[in-house]
């Protein structure tokens, strides 16, 4: 048998709680850790939607169709495997979510137990310190009455060996005696009565205390127990959305092995080809050229070029003649 709190949380002070607190505290401290849990994946899922509703987006708003061949098969398949792999973050989400509420469920239930079990014993913590301090106040009394009584009896005495003190004054003396041991056993008897009755309350709050021990030994295992597998089912949801990624890669992978550079290239060019003549050269053409165009219609007489006119002679007027040749070349 292990450890057990029913064997670890007592104290030697009668009215002493500390073991009982520190118990709640750490019941609390783990409903805490359970909403703190609660949180993440609540968070975690919140984040994994966005992802997921990003992704979807950006693979449906990728253009790049002008692709073709094997690549434009592995494009267009990536941008199918991100949609997937949207839809894999969508579904993790999902989990996480279940995984929450499962938490959310189990911290109630534990709260509510762990309430009945705390307010029952602190009641007979409550029971049990009353009937203490009614036991101290009946003793202290009981106490005082005995002290009366003995000094009753030591006056009676003292009255008794004096030959002075008359029998009327030893009657009073007396009947206060009487009735000091009177209130003495009244004192005495509730004194007892309140013993037998704070020993019950003890029995009574230590068996809830035993029983409550019990409880939140049990509650703690569930807890630790609860969340060791929620967060083991987290880290496999998240081990198999990195499996399903993967497996899209691959797919994605392979289409692109696929992807032969030489053969995208030849069907482009069986695909698309226009020709394999290349257009000639064109030779220069001297527009002068006659035997460029034989046409005696377009054919056109080159001009006749006249040999430079020399510096004229200045001729006297004398001479007429000059006079009007050089005017006639001019």
């Amino acid at each position: 048998m292990g450890p057990r709190f029913a064997d670890s949380f007592w104290e030697t002070d009668f009215n002493g709680t500390l073991g009982f607190d520190l118990l709640c505290k750490r019941i609390r401290e783990g409903q805490k850790v359970c909403k703190d849990i609660e949180d993440f994946l609540k968070k975690r899922a919140k984040a994994d939607i966005q992802y997921s509703k990003l992704l979807r987006s950006i693979a449906r708003s990728a253009d790049g169709k002008e692709e073709i061949g094997d690549l434009g098969l592995s494009w267009q398949e990536l941008k199918n495997e991100t949609e997937k792999t949207a839809n894999f973050h969508e579904s993790s989400a999902a989990e996480l979510n279940k995984l929450a509420d499962e938490i959310s469920r189990f911290t109630d239930t534990t709260r509510s137990e762990s309430k009945q079990v705390e307010d029952r014993v602190k009641e007979k913590q409550k029971l049990k310190k009353n009937a203490h301090n009614r036991l101290q106040e009946l003793q202290k009394s009981y106490h005082e009455k005995c002290r009366d009584m003995i000094q009753q009896e030591n006056q009676l005495d003292t009255a008794r060996s004096s030959v002075t003190v008359p029998i009327k004054e030893l009657e009073k003396l007396k009947a206060k005696v009487d009735k000091s041991r009177e209130a003495m056993d009244k004192s005495d008897g509730l004194y007892k009565q309140s013993v037998e009755y704070l020993e019950q309350a003890r029995i009574n709050w230590e068996t809830d205390m035993e029983e409550g021990c019990q409880l939140f030994q049990q509650l703690e295992e569930d807890r630790i127990y609860k969340l060791r597998d929620i967060l083991w089912k987290c880290t496999n949801i998240d081990s198999q959305v990195c499996v399903d990624c993967d497996e899209s890669c691959e797919i994605v992978r392979q289409c692109l092995e696929k992807c032969d550079i030489q053969k995208e290239m030849l069907d482009y060019i069986q695909t698309n080809m226009t020709g394999t003549v290349r257009p000639v050269r064109i030779e220069y053409e001297n527009y002068f050229d006659n035997s460029r165009d034989k046409s005696p219609i377009l054919r056109r007489r080159p001009p006749q070029l006249l040999p430079p006119l020399k510096s004229p002679k200045r001729l006297s007027p004398k001479n007429s003649n000059d006079y009007n040749v050089y005017s006639s070349i001019s």
